[in-house]
Order: C-alpha cells, then structure tokens, then sequence
C-alpha cells in the first residue's frame, strides 16, 4: 500500500469514528431530553482537543421546552460573540462552522428565547500547525562503538510545550535489516533509550515523531559501527606529585579515547558528611588528553580523586590521592630578659598561608588579642606558656607555643638630685639594662630588676654624666647626686726643662702642675720635627696641685718640643704652651728611631690624611642642595672625625718609640690594633653625597588634628581631665595659639651616601627650618609619621637628640630658638608620602599654670592680615555657602553632601564602613564593586589625619591584599577560559584543512600562536606538541599545493 492509499483510509477510518461519536453523543442528549426541561449541551470538538487543522466545525445540541419560541444560539470564542445563528433545530443538532489561528482557543454556546437564556459549558480547543523539532544528541554521527548495545539520546521540542510519540529506526546496511523503537518523549527533555543486542555492522538511523495534533517530523539521517571485536579502551589520571604546598596549583592529566564520557569527584579525605568537587565533567569529550586543575588546592588536608570513564557503554574508575600541606611558619620574637612586673613584648612573624594572614594570641591569664604583637606582665616567676594562632584568608590555621621563664625581679626606686641643692631633678634619663627612663617632677624612676650587679648610667643636660653599678638584692632605694657641670677650664705650667734648655742623656723628666679644683686626666705630647704632629706618650691621674713628673727613656740627640692636655670629669680641657729642649748636643732633624715598618704605616696615614682633607674640600664646595644635606647629616665632621682618628693614629704609632713600659711584641701589637681601627675609620668613611630628588613646602596642622593629637598625648602620659586642672578646649586653644609662634619650613630630599669601601645607602631626609618668635617656654616639635613611611620610631635616626612619644611612631624635639632640625630614614622614599607627615609645636599640659590657659573666641581668632569686621563678613560668607549646598542638594542627598564635606575624608567611621562594603562584595564575587570601592577608600584615606591612617593602616594594607587575591584567582580563570578557546580553535583548524580552506585554516593557527604566546609555560608545554603537529598538517597541505602548481 502506497503513502496516498494510506492517507485516504486513514481518512475513511477518522469519518466513521467521527459518526460513531455523533451517534452515542445524540442517544446520551435524547435520554437527557427526557430529563431537563431546556438544556444546550456542546458535542464536538471534545475539552482540549489538539487539532492541526484550522477550519473547525463546532456541533452542539439544543433541547429546550417546546413552548418556548427559540429566537437564536450564539458561538462565543475567546469570550467574544463570534456567530449567531437564528434558525437551529430544537430539540436537535446544530453547528457553527469558522477559521481559527494557531493557537489555544476556549468556545461554549449560549441560546436565547423569550423568556429564557440557556449556555452551555465552556471547552479548550487547541490548534498546532507546527511539526515538531527533533535533534540527534547520541551516538555522534560516525561513531564506532565496541559494544552490542548503544544508547539512542535525543530532544524533541513542541510550539506549544507538548509531549511527543517517537519511533527509532536503525537499519542494518550490511545485513539490510532494521530495528524499531517506539518511546514517549517529554517535550525539551533528553530522552534517552538503549537497544540491546545488535549485530556488526554500518548502521542509519533516525527518529520520527508526532506530536498529539498529529504534526510529525523526522530527525538527520546519522551513522555508526558496531564492531564488538576491538581492543579495550584504555583511560588514564595522573597528577605531577602526592603533595601540594597551601596555595600552590597542582594539574590532573586525563587520557582517553576521544568521544569518552568522564566525571571527576574529589573530596576531602575524612570521616563524616563532607562537601566534594567536580572539577571535570563532560559527556563524549573530542579533545583528549587535557589537563585541568586541582581543586582544594588551598585548603590543607588529604583529598581522594575519582574520575568515572565511560566510553560506548566500557566503564572504569580511576582512583588517586594527595595531600594539601599546612605551610605557615610562625617566629616568635620576646625580650631578652623576661622579670616579673616588667611588660614582656611579644611579637610574632608569619610565613606562608594563601592570603592576608590574622593573628590570635591565647595568653596564660586568660584574655584575647587579635594582634602580632601583645603585652603582657607578670606578677608571679616561674614558667609561662603563651600561645598564638595563625589562620589565612581559607580558615587554614597553625599555632605555636612559647613557654617563657620569668625570673624574679626587685622593685627598685631611683632617686635623682642636685649634688649641690639637694633638689629633685626633673627630665633625667635613667638606662639600666638597656631599659630608659625618664624622672619625675620628684626626681623618680621605678624599675623591676633581676638581683646582681646591674650597670646604670644617669644622664641631663647641664650636669656631668653618672655611670656606676648597683648590687640588686632587695626591693630598694637609691639616691644619686648628679654634679652641675663646670665650665672652668684647667691651667697647666710647664715646670721643666725649661723652654729652649738642654738636657743630658737619653732619659730625662717633664715636670708640670695644673691648678684645678677637681681631679684631672693630663696627657703628655711630644714633637720631633715642628710639624704639628705631636705623639702621645702616656696620661697621669692628678688629684692636686702638686708638680707632676712623666718619665722620658730613649731620646736620641735632637730637640723636641712637649707639651701636656689636661682634661676633668666635665670635659672642660685646658692644653699647656709647648716648649722646646734639646737632648745632648743639637741634633739634625733626619734622625728617627721608627722601625721602617713605623715609618711606611706613619707614611700610609698621613698620605690618607691628605686625600681626605681633599674630600673635606670637595664637600665644602658642594652645590647648595647637596651640601645642605651633607652638613645637615653631619658628613663633614664625619670626614673631619676620621682625620683626627689617622692624625692620632700616626701619634700615636710614632708614640710607641717611647713606651719603655711595653716590649718589642708589646708595641708591635699595639701598632696593629692601632692600624686595624684607623683603617676601619677610613674605610667606613662617607666621601659622597648625591641628591635624587627634592621637594620644599611650609605647611600646617588644622584645628581637627590638633585635638586628635592632643587626646592621644594625654592618652599616652595617661592624663586624666581632673588631673589637667582646666578644660580641653582652653588647653586646645593654648595650643593653637601656641603655633602661631614657630614657623616652620620644610625641605625633603631623597640622596645617595658613597662610602670610601664601596658602599652606598640611599636616604630619605626630611629638613626643617625653625623660625620661632617669643617661644613659650617648655616647648616642644612633635612629629607624627605614618606607618607607611616607617612602621615604628626605631627606623626614624637624627643627628638630633628625641623622644618616643609613640611607637606608631610619633616623636619629639626640643625647641630652644632658631634651628636646623634634620632627620632621616635609610630608605628611598616618594617624597610626597612624606608631606603627609604632621608637625605640630607642643608642650606638656602638667608644665602650664592656669593663668597661661585662656578661652578663645572669634576676636581672639589670628588670620594675617584679615581684621575684626572682615573676619566677620568672612565667617558668614562660609556659613552661606553650606546655604548654597543645602538648596543645591536636597533630602538625603544633602546630609550626605554635608556629612562628607565637614566629616567625610576625616572620619575614621567613613573608612571602616567603604571597607565593609569592600568585603562584602569580595565574598559574594563582585570584584570589580571592590575595586571601585577600594578607589574611593584610598581617596578618603588620604584625606586622614596621620594619627587616623596610622589606626586604619593596617586594616587598609589587609583589603589591599585580599583584592589581590581575588585577582589573581580572577586572572587564573580568565587564563583557564583563554586555554578553552584556543583548544576551540586548535579543533577548527583540521576541519578546515579537510574542506580545503588553506587560507583560512592558516589565518585560525596564526591567532592560536599569538594566543599560546600568551600563556604560563606550564600550560604551554601541555600544548606544544598539540601545536607543533598541527603546523606540520597546514604545511604539508601547503607543500602539495605548490607541487600540483
């Protein structure tokens, strides 16, 4: 039977079932008759009928009572009147016929008389024109499979969402037979079958289906092979190494058939419900071997891969494992002497991790720190453990532990006065055990120290220096008298010989007496030529005013000239005249008695002593710039120091003739060690300065930082506002007041040091020029640095004397008039971070009476040049323009104006909220929201006063960080997607070959290198021979077709 006698049965068979249905529908409406008075009942089409074709007959039945007068039924479709027909039969059959779109469609019927309105109840139609869609997922057209069974995957899609009845024809070419398969597909839904038990051979199939209006379509024609007689697939996964360090990337390699399905699964290797990876998944993968990465790779632990190969129906699993390894390496750096009542500083440094790294300190009493760096006091000795806990930004942690032998301490007080007035002394400083301290208005320093004997020294300005031990062995008191310095010089006489006399023989004594109220250091010099240059020959103790005598052995026959330089224990030095005797008859001066070693060392010295008289010259005419600077670190008296240390060396090596108290080794020995330390000199000496770069600025702290130094100076000094005896704002206008009386210039110049060695240190210095008028006395220079120049005051260095007000660090100079005030940092640094520095004149609220603290108003206000009407019409000129910004901006956005331009850049809150934001979009992925975020931070950072930078930095250092992880995972994936589309690209060029689009192809493996070009070389080696065989494919082509030209 043909496809055209199909058809016209089929239409035969559809007109009887469709009698058949009018018949029993009219027997069930002829019963019904008989039981309801007036009814109007549809037939046909039957509720949600689907239907492709579009002209549709609607059949309903009328049976109303017979003494009404019927006057016409109406088609309602899609809740429209549509038809009306005025003749119908009643009781009996009646039908509306119309044109309808593709579509759903609902119709009922509503008939009326005289007196009555009957409607029928309302159904669904729905009209498909459209065939179905059907697409081939599986087998891949001309694929081989080695098994007797295959599995048939497909998709059909219905307009409207329909399920379809589906037939699967494969067609045995060599034994030309088939195979049917009837399934159900749900609509745009894989549909997936298997057929069983199919012999060898070259198969077509495809999919035929009808949708339920009767629309039918059929698939692509596809092929493949069954040859259940070839070898086992062979699959493979490996990894490079069983052990990874936190943080670092690890590649699985996989190997297979292409056209092989896999999944890999890896999951963390412990009891209990844990959360698995799928790093590969892929159904008939072309593109076999690759590599993908590890995952876990950040996290420590041991982890357990399973990849699940499946290739035509030949399965295998693959197991492996590896071990992700914890490499945080945690130092802990502590005080040297650890006793009870002293604060211990404990400091840990951290290595390794993924990320930022947080650090937690457990302490043995029981409290908290979040910090690398904690204090922490003991009351008892004995052993202590503390602990700290490192974890990364992936929660992997590690701890450390320190146990720390406390050793009992002593309370000792010290107590500093005036040997003269028995007064306190205020302002000394006191270092014992390296420990500095400063006494009280009472004269007073506290210490805790182990018992023994401990070395103290006590220094002030204006008094002589104390330096002694005290024997600890009892909580204890001691008072030490410092002497007020005496600026009274020594007198020295020469007594003999006499000046211009002669003495006899090879030894002879040089008598002189010092007049001097305390005791003496007096040194002996002699000359042998004039020059200058006299030798040392010994130093005598001298108690009194008595003559002194200084033995001379070993004088040769020539004239000598002597002299003596007595020295107290205030540094006051008084140097005798010289005077000149002869020794036997008048000697030549050529005589020496100098070994000739002597004389090539005194020879070496003096030689350098004239180069670096030279270098002295060199730094004196020196360009304005670099010389400043090398004055102001002190370079030349650097230079100068070294000459005076070459001059005593010569001195004092010529000196050694004379030494009748030292032996032949003896002197020999001590010329050595005499040599090494010049030489030392010399070679550590600066010979050079050159400036990099400068900048110059004069610059001033606003009232807001000024109040937010002055809470943490009272912080610091632990003040209370009871103990200042006057409120802040008048002690903040003193202030204010109080920078009115120093200006301040400032020059910053970054510069190289030569060494006479070879070395070289680049500087940073900063420079400023003091110019102060009626200076309140007690005054002083703070310095507020911020961390990102220098973490700590330790790495601040000065030829000037300062105090630590902080660690952060903050420092402070004395003021005494007009000065050069210079310090450096022994590193390059940008000179505009260093604007960012704040200099502010101070002084110490304890030291002020009430009488020098007054209110401030608006008259009491200092604008140069502004007088008290103007300033007034200034002050309203600012508050009308907050006017303007309020009828500018309105509602919220007005505060929001307002709040930024008066707190804004300045409130430490404004930052900690931008740097929530910032990690809370890290942690939801949007990076780009960070960065923009992180842009804004940095502008209100910026804006901080130094003391709020200093408190954020390190939080502001940390998002930093966290932001250039997330880049850099960012980066990795872009990499990854890179790999993906030249691997893309790498299968589009044989396709091409293949079609003969030389060309073309050559032009996809040009972007393939430039892309490949841009890879890891790890990822490059995965694909270079991939690379390499392909280049040889589009050459051969090419070479061919030169041969056919």
């Amino acid at each position: 039977m043909n496809k055209k006698e199909n058809t016209k049965e089929e239409r035969k068979t559809r007109k009887e079932k469709h009698t058949l249905l009018l018949l029993s529908i009219a027997l069930i409406l002829i019963i019904n008759t008989t039981l309801v008075s007036a009814t109007v009942d549809l037939v046909t089409p039957t509720n949600n009928t689907h239907t492709n074709q579009q002209n549709i007959t609607f059949y309903y039945y009328v049976n109303l009572d017979n003494t009404t007068n019927t006057t016409n039924c109406t088609l309602i479709l899609d809740s429209d009147l549509k038809l009306t027909d005025p003749n119908i039969i009643n009781p009996g059959f009646n039908e509306f016929t119309t044109q309808l779109n593709p579509g759903r469609h609902t119709w009922m019927t509503t008939c009326t008389s005289s007196n009555t309105t009957e409607t029928s109840e309302q159904r669904t139609i729905i009209i498909d024109v459209t065939q179905p869609t059907i697409i081939l997922v599986l087998p891949i057209n001309n694929t081989q499979i080695n098994t007797s069974q295959t599995e048939i995957t497909f998709i059909v899609i219905n307009t409207p969402k329909e399920n379809s009845s589906c037939n699967i024809t494969l067609h045995n070419n060599l034994l030309n037979n088939s195979v049917n398969k009837s399934v159900i597909a749900e609509d745009s839904e894989t549909t997936t079958t298997i057929i069983n038990e199919l012999d060898d051979g070259l198969y077509t199939w495809n999919v035929k289906c009808y949708d339920q209006a009767n629309n039918s379509a059929i698939s692509e024609t596809r092929t493949f092979k069954i040859n259940t007689t070839s070898p086992p697939p062979k699959f493979n996964i490996s990894i490079e190494k069983t052990e990874y360090l936190l943080g670092e990337n690890g590649l699985m390699t996989i190997r297979a058939p292409n056209g092989t399905s896999i999944r890999v699964e890896v999951c963390p290797d412990k009891p209990g419900f844990v959360e698995c990876e799928i790093p590969v998944t892929g159904e008939h993968i072309m593109n076999y071997p690759f590599q993908e990465y590890l995952p876990f790779t950040n996290y420590q632990g041991r982890y357990t891969l399973e990849a699940f190969f499946n290739y035509s129906g030949t399965t295998e699993v693959k197991e492996l494992s590896y071990e992700v390894l914890n490499n945080i390496n945690i130092e802990i750096d502590i005080n040297e002497d650890p006793r009870k009542n002293v604060p211990i500083i404990l400091k840990a440094q951290a290595q390794g991790g993924v990320g930022p790294l947080n650090y937690t300190w457990h302490l043995s009493n029981g409290s908290r720190i979040n910090k690398d760096r904690v204090n922490i006091t003991y009351n008892e000795k004995g052993n202590h453990t503390e602990t700290v806990v490192v974890k990364d930004s992936y929660n992997n942690t590690k701890n450390k532990s320190i146990t720390i032998n406390v050793k009992d301490s002593y309370q000792v007080e010290i107590i500093v006065k005036d040997s003269a007035t028995n007064q306190p002394i205020k302002g000394a400083t006191i270092e014992i055990e390296d420990e500095k301290k400063i006494t009280d208005t009472n004269g007073k320093a506290n210490y805790y120290l182990k018992a023994g004997r401990r070395e103290i020294i006590i220094l002030k300005e204006n008094y002589s220096i104390y330096l002694d031990e005290l024997n600890i062995t009892k909580d204890e008191s001691f008072t030490i008298l410092l002497h007020p310095l005496n600026s009274t010089k020594p007198e020295i006489s020469l007594i003999s010989p006499d000046n211009n006399t002669e003495v006899t023989g090879p030894n002879t004594s040089l008598v002189f007496k010092a007049e001097y109220q305390d005791n003496l250091n007096c040194s002996t010099y002699i000359n042998e030529d004039d020059d200058g240059f006299f030798t040392y020959l010994g130093s005598l103790e001298v108690k009194n005013t008595s003559e002194q005598v200084f033995n001379v052995t070993d004088l040769e026959n020539k004239t000598y000239w002597w002299k003596v330089e007595c020295v107290d224990n205030d540094g006051n030095t008084g140097i005798s005249p010289t005077w000149q005797f002869k020794v036997g008859r008048a000697a030549s001066n050529t005589g020496s008695s100098a070994t000739p070693q002597q004389l090539e060392a005194i020879k070496t010295f003096n030689d350098k002593v004239k180069e670096f008289e030279q270098v002295l010259d060199v730094l004196e005419g020196l360009p304005r710039e670099e010389k400043e600077l090398a004055d102001a670190l002190g370079i030349p008296r650097q230079v100068e120091d070294v000459i005076t240390e070459l001059k005593n060396t010569i001195r004092d090596v010529d000196s050694l003739n004379f030494r009748a108290d030292l032996s032949g080794e003896e002197k020999e020995a001590e010329k050595q060690k005499l040599i090494l330390r010049a030489e030392e000199a010399y070679q550590k000496a600066p010979v050079s300065i050159e400036i990099l770069k400068s900048d110059s600025f004069v610059d001033y702290i606003d009232d807001a930082e000024l109040k937010e130094i002055l809470e943490m100076y009272l912080e610091s000094k632990e003040l209370e506002d009871d103990e200042l005896g006057v409120s802040k704002k008048k002690l903040l206008g003193f202030l204010d007041e109080l920078q009115q009386e120093v200006v301040i210039s400032t020059k910053i110049k970054n510069a190289r040091v030569m060494y006479k060695d070879g070395a070289q240190k680049d500087i940073t210095a900063v420079i400023r020029e003091i110019k102060t008028y009626n200076l309140t006395e007690g005054a002083f220079l703070l310095e507020i640095i911020p961390k990102d120049i220098v973490i700590s005051a330790d790495k601040v260095i000065s030829p000037e004397e300062f105090e630590v007000v902080k660690q952060d660090p903050i420092i402070s100079f004395k003021l005494k008039g007009d000065k050069t005030l210079t310090y450096y940092f022994e590193k390059n640094i940008n000179p505009a971070l260093l604007r960012n520095i704040r200099t502010a004149v101070f002084i110490n609220p304890e030291s002020l009476s009430k009488e020098q603290i007054t209110g401030f108003s608006t008259k009491n206000l200092r604008i140069g040049g502004i007088k008290q009407p103007l300033l007034i019409i200034v002050l309203i000129i600012l508050l009308s323009g907050f006017l303007f910004v309020s009828i500018k901006y309105d509602g919220i956005s007005t505060a929001k104006y307002m709040y930024y331009k008066i707190h804004g850049h300045k409130s430490l809150h404004y930052i900690n909220v931008i740097l929530n934001e910032i990690n809370d979009n890290l942690e939801i992925g949007n990076l780009e929201k960070a960065i923009s975020l992180y842009e804004e931070a940095k502008g209100a950072y910026s804006e901080l006063s130094t003391l709020a930078k200093n408190d954020v930095y390190e939080r502001v250092v940390m998002t930093a960080n966290k932001i250039r992880s997330y880049s850099q995972q960012l980066e990795r994936a872009e990499k990854n997607h890179c790999v993906e589309e030249l691997k893309e690209g790498m299968r589009r060029v044989p396709v091409l070959l293949s079609n003969g689009q030389i060309s073309a192809a050559l032009d996809e493996y040009k972007r393939i290198e430039a892309a490949y070009n841009q890879l890891d070389n790890g990822i490059k080696e995965m694909l270079h021979s991939g690379l390499v065989a392909l280049g040889n494919k589009i050459q051969i082509m090419i070479d061919n077709e030169r041969d056919k030209i």
